[in-house]
């Protein structure tokens, strides 16, 4: 394992990188994990506050419902009904293959914060919770996370026809087709992953044949992987459709502008220390969900009317129709958290860095809802390789495989490319040009028609002569390449598609190709670290 400053690795903002380091600002708008253990009074805060205990248990026991669950769980689902119980949260709307590796690492996070806690403070009861953002419709985002062959090629997701067009619905609807059942066969087999963990490709690939919605197969995998450690699920679709967050989404239309404004006042104020604000405010901060399509709530302020799904609602009649069609609501990025920790008697969420960018906009909303705000806990950051390429980072450093592919191979060839060749080849050009000349000029002296007809000849000849060159340098760029594999090879591993692993790569992907217990095992000794650098672990 080798321990790396975030400033030397691609991708990571100021405003996160300074969160990490505690930076009075930070300080002042957050609570940290170290307050929540020095301090049980932010634990008793939140659950003196706290009154949705009762309907919290119903929709946990309704987004529990397909599980079969394990001990651990059961358990603490039976916690959850007790006054001295809080929760540590973390989510994601649902991915295929489970979504990208952090994914992975911030709920193995919230797993061992669970855990301290429980040490910390043996008078309360702790429980980690998925929130599992279901009402979403970025199916992009969705779909973004890669699988590589054994090759560390990026294998290319079957996506439905109907995904190719711009999906609207929420992913709550969205199901998987049988192409998918048996792509993620033919992936397995192909692969030959059965033989590194036969159990976990064999449940992979049982899932995926049952046709499941992609809501079912995420909750799934997260529930293969983690039940045992008592992870609960909540779906943020249940919660909507039981009205959970109705007094939240209600206070946009009833102090109609509030939200909107207390968050334009800490943007300013974010943007006075020189950081990028993350999440777009919206008036309102809302989406509709209709039969077909997840739209955004808009207001037309000139017509002072709102535009709900197809409905134009005047401002006059937008308290009646929102209470007609309660169910039908649900948060933006900004509102999403509000409504998360009204809901669950949550003291601590694992979140990533463009999580904790936009929850920065977010104190004052807080305290506006008389919502304790939970402290903020950054999630691992972690790249993981094999103990093959060791001698590749120790030679070249972890940095330099952080480029796209096409930067190192450019590099590679350049620097082993023969300059020789260049030469020679550069020699038989002119020569070639020469020979044209002096056929041109004896040709043009017996019949002067014949210049221009050398010029044809000539150019026509050239283009072959330009494309059998420049195959003769794509044979030695394959060559040179070819010899140089291995870097090309953890390069892709590394940095696929020109992106950090952990937010380009599907998580199932290393848990195929090494074994999930032995994975989940080497990360857990990570997680027991701070949060405060990125780790490379070897395996």
């Amino acid at each position: 394992m080798k321990i790396i400053d975030f400033q030397s690795v691609p991708g990571f903002s100021k405003l996160f990188v300074d969160f990490l380091k505690k930076e009075s600002f930070f300080v002042e708008r957050f609570v940290y994990t170290e307050d929540l253990f020095n301090n049980e009074k932010i634990i008793e805060k939140k659950l003196k506050n706290y009154n949705q205990r009762n309907h919290l248990l119903k929709i946990v026991e309704k987004s529990n419902s397909d599980l079969t669950l394990t001990s651990s769980q059961k358990r603490n689902i039976e916690l959850l009904a007790k006054d001295n119980t809080a929760i540590v949260v973390t989510g994601q709307q649902p991915g295929a293959f489970g979504g990208p590796l952090y994914v992975f690492y911030k709920t193995l996070t919230a797993i061992k914060l669970v855990e301290k806690l429980s040490k910390r403070h043996p008078q309360y009861y702790f429980v980690p919770l998925f929130w599992i953002e279901d009402n979403d419709h970025d199916y992009l985002e969705a779909f973004q996370s890669l699988l590589l062959n054994r090759k560390f090629d990026v294998v290319n997701l079957p996506l439905d026809a109907k995904l190719h067009k711009e999906w609207r619905n929420s992913i709550s609807e969205l199901r998987l087709s049988k192409d998918f059942a048996n792509f993620v066969e033919h992936y397995i087999n192909l692969n030959y992953l059965e033989k590194f963990d036969p159990d976990f490709s064999n449940f992979l690939i049982e899932l995926y044949t049952k046709e499941n919605s992609l809501v079912e197969i995420f909750q799934q995998i997260l529930h293969y992987l983690f039940g045992t450690y008592g992870l609960i699920f909540i779906l943020a679709s249940e919660c909507r459709q039981a009205n959970a967050f109705k007094d939240i989404l209600f206070s946009e239309f009833e102090k109609f502008g509030s939200t909107y404004s207390i968050i334009e006042t800490a943007n300013r104020l974010i943007e006075t220390q020189g950081y990028h604000i993350q999440a777009k405010n919206s008036l309102p901060n809302l989406f509709y969900h209709t039969t077909a399509e997840r739209r955004k709530v808009e207001w037309d302020d000139k017509n002072k009317t709102f535009r709900v799904g197809d409905e134009i609602v005047p401002d006059n009649e937008i308290i009646n129709f929102f209470e007609q069609n309660s169910t039908k609501f649900s948060p933006n990025v900004l509102l999403r958290p509000i409504c998360q920790d009204y809901v669950l008697p949550n003291i601590a969420s694992v979140l990533g860095p463009s999580e904790i960018g936009y929850t920065t906009q977010l104190k004052e909303l807080y305290e506006w809802f008389k919502i304790p705000m939970p402290a903020i806990v950054a999630r691992h950051s972690i790249t993981f390789t094999l103990k093959d390429y060791e001698k590749l980072i120790d030679k070249f450093g972890f940095n330099y495989f952080l480029r796209s592919r096409k930067e190192i191979e450019d590099e590679i060839y350049d620097t082993y490319k023969d300059l020789n060749l260049r030469k020679t080849l550069d020699k038989f050009e002119k020569e070639f040009e020469n020979i044209f000349e002096n056929l041109k000029q004896i040709g043009s002296k017996l019949d002067n028609s014949l210049r221009v007809s050398a010029e044809a000849h000539f150019s026509k000849s050239y283009r072959h002569f330009n494309a059998y060159i420049n195959k003769i340098f794509q044979a030695e760029r394959r060559t040179i390449l070819n010899k140089n594999k291995e870097i090309i090879d953890h390069t892709n591993l590394l940095f696929p598609n020109g992106t950090l692993q952990e937010r380009a790569l599907s998580f199932v992907f290393p848990l195929l190709f090494i074994n999930h217990h032995k994975f989940i095992g080497e990360i857990e000794k990570i997680i027991s670290l701070p949060p405060t650098h990125h780790y490379l672990l070897i395996i």
